[in-house]
């Protein structure tokens, strides 16, 4: 049986055992065992826009840069990274094991497949982020943390 919609673990679970329950009542011989979680969703809002345009470009770069430089030198590999390459609006690549497409025409987001963990990020230019394939819920964490520091690099600024 597949359940969608829960809100947390524990009622996804009292749901299912009350489906069982139901399909018990009817006169089938159903039990309730071997319960696992298959896929979590879920859904942020980094509060702010999100330059999209060059971001699959510099992902890979911008991760090894943040790790090995200073702040300065990672910001003057930002900018010229985003001199280089100006507006990429189709681009795909794989660096590392991630992978990075973002087509606007076939979807308005920028997909994000992080190898560790093992998860899919859906980036919109919003600022709203869905977070998929997650088997526990602490990989959805773990994967938001490594990508908000790097989201932040690529904030629209305000034009008013």
């Amino acid at each position: 049986m597949v359940r969608t919609g829960a809100k947390s673990e524990q009622q996804s679970k009292l749901a299912a055992r009350k489906y069982a329950r139901i399909i018990q009542k009817l006169g089938f011989p159903a039990k309730f065992k071997d319960f696992k979680i298959q896929n979590i969703v879920e859904s942020c809002d980094v509060k702010f826009p999100i330059r999209l345009e060059g971001t699959t470009a510099c992902l890979p770069v911008l991760f090894l840069v943040r790790v090995l430089c200073t702040y300065k030198v990672f910001l003057f590999f930002v900018s010229l990274l985003s001199f280089t390459y100006g507006p990429l609006w189709v681009l795909s690549r794989r660096d590392g094991g991630k992978e990075f497409s973002y087509e606007p025409e076939l979807f308005p987001g920028l997909i994000y497949r992080m190898k560790q963990p093992k998860i899919v990020l859906l980036i919109f230019v919003s600022g709203k982020i869905v977070i998929t394939g997650a088997k526990v819920r602490d990989e959805t964490y773990t994967a938001f943390e490594n990508i908000y520091p790097v989201l932040t690099e690529f904030r629209k600024s305000q034009q008013w």
